[in-house]
């Protein structure tokens, strides 16, 4: 996944704040940013806005509700796209 764009990016943080619990990225090199922890938030976001359409970060939420907040917005992302 990777972020191109402010009005994404609004729409991203959007639904990280929507999930209660842990939200992951994890970089092609299998560095883990938690998106709800303050100091790894922003290397996450640079992480998603630095991404190559060859190998982009991957976004993990660990329960089942925040999966799909998370679900949803990559839906109504690529429908805009």
């Amino acid at each position: 996944m990777s972020i191109r764009t402010e009005n994404e990016l609004k729409k991203f943080e959007d639904a990280i704040n929507r999930c209660r619990n842990t939200v992951f990225v994890v970089t092609p090199d299998g560095t883990e940013y938690d998106l709800k922890a303050p100091e790894d938030h922003k290397k996450g976001i640079a992480a998603l806005f630095n991404a190559d359409d060859s190998m982009d970060a991957e976004i993990f939420a660990t329960t089942h509700e925040d999966e799909m907040v998370m679900i949803d917005y990559m839906l109504h992302n690529a429908k805009a796209a």
